[in-house]
C-alpha cells in the first residue's frame, strides 16, 4: 500500500472515530497493512494526522477551480459541502492530540498548520475577491478575505455541531452579507 493510500484510509478513519478513538494498529488492520508501514512513512499518529490534514486540504477545490467571482465561490462551497465537513471534522480533532489547548497553543506544528492554512485561504479568496472588485486595495482585500475565511468556517462548524441547521441558506445569507458590504465599501471609494 503506498503512503498516499494510507493517507486516504487514515482521512476517513480520524473522520469516523477521532483522534482517541484511533489507534495505528486500527489503521493498520483497516488498510490491510503493517504498523511498521505505517511507521516507515510516518514518524508516529500526531504526524499522520498533520499529514492528512494537509493531504485534505492540498485537494480542496478552492484551489483547483477556476473561481473569478464571489459568486462562484459559494457556489464551489456548496457543491462541495461533503468535502468541507470532512475538513472541518479534521479540525476540530487537532485539539484532542494534545489533551489541552495550553499545549496545543505552545507546539509549533500546530502554530505553523493553522498559520499556513489561513494564508493559504486568504491569498487565494483576496484574489477572488480582486477579481470581483478590481478596484479594491490588497489591505482591503486581504482582511475582507480573513472575514470571509473566518465567515465560512464559522458556517461549516455549527452546521454540524446543532442540529437543523440549514447550511445552504446560511451560506447563501453570508455570500449576500458580504457583497452587501462590498458593494457598499466600494461605493464610498469611487470617485
Amino acid at each position: 500500500m503506498t503512503r498516499e493510500q494510507i493517507i486516504s484510509k487514515a482521512m476517513h478513519l480520524f473522520i469516523k472515530h477521532g483522534y482517541h478513538g484511533l489507534s495505528t494498529r486500527m489503521i493498520a488492520q483497516e488498510t490491510g497493512i503493517s504498523v511498521g508501514t505505517i511507521y516507515h512513512h510516518f514518524k508516529d499518529k500526531k504526524e499522520l494526522f498533520y499529514t492528512v490534514l494537509s493531504e485534505t486540504t492540498q485537494k480542496d477545490p478552492i484551489f483547483h477551480t477556476d473561481i473569478q467571482t464571489l459568486d462562484e465561490l459559494f457556489d464551489v462551497l456548496l457543491e462541495n459541502r461533503d468535502f468541507y465537513l470532512n475538513l472541518d471534522r479534521l479540525i476540530i480533532e487537532t485539539p484532542n492530540i494534545y489533551g489541552d489547548s495550553t499545549k496545543m497553543m505552545a507546539d509549533t506544528k500546530f502554530q505553523e498548520t493553522v498559520l499556513f492554512l489561513k494564508q493559504k485561504y486568504t491569498e487565494r479568496i483576496s484574489k477572488i475577491v480582486t477579481s470581483t472588485y478590481p478596484n479594491i486595495e490588497k489591505k482591503t482585500a486581504d482582511d475582507v478575505a480573513l472575514m470571509i475565511f473566518q465567515l465560512i468556517n464559522g458556517q461549516f462548524f455549527y452546521s454540524m455541531l446543532i442540529t437543523g441547521i440549514d447550511l445552504e441558506k446560511n451560506l447563501r445569507l453570508s455570500q449576500k452579507m458580504v457583497k452587501y458590504f462590498l458593494e457598499k465599501f466600494n461605493e464610498e471609494k469611487a470617485p
